[in-house]
């Protein structure tokens, strides 16, 4: 969801133009090693920047000062828990655009992490039935690999 959200913000000349000088004086990166001695970096989000792309709040429930988190969009732990496949398919996109028409329309309101939750469960079949397939390849696979 993170990377859907950044798209509608970032410039595609940002995305292209490399690492931020984050990335060297401050070592936040994300970085990959391909072997033959190279070394990939990039930038990576910190907590403060996820929160902002998600439209994260932090409000007063009226009792004492107590508070909990509402977001416009869901959080990254409730979309990984519930819909990471590692790529973005139909229903993904759906979702986002039926939540981006009830923002703009004004009747969309902030959610909890448990709303977000409740509200992309549904979507969390195609998840499971990813991961279904995958460990009975990988299995499959494993036991034709053993005969040979």
């Amino acid at each position: 969801m993170l990377w859907r959200l950044a798209i509608g913000t970032a410039s595609f000349h940002n995305v292209l133009s490399g690492p931020s000088t984050a990335v060297t004086l401050r070592h936040q990166c994300m970085s990959l090693n391909p072997g033959d001695k190279l070394m990939w970096c990039d930038d990576s989000l910190d907590q403060s920047e996820i929160d902002i792309l998600c439209g994260v709040y932090y409000v007063f429930t009226g009792q004492s000062s107590q508070q909990v988190t509402k977001s416009w969009w869901p959080p990254v732990q409730v979309w990984e828990n519930n819909m990471r496949l590692g790529f973005w398919n139909e229903e993904y996109e759906s979702l986002f655009a039926t939540r981006l028409r009830e923002i703009r329309s004004g009747t969309a309101v902030p959610l909890t992490s448990e709303q977000w939750r409740k509200r992309i469960r549904p979507f969390a079949v195609v998840r499971r039935a990813f991961d279904n397939t995958s460990k009975s390849a990988n299995i499959l696979l494993h036991s034709l690999s053993n005969g040979l």
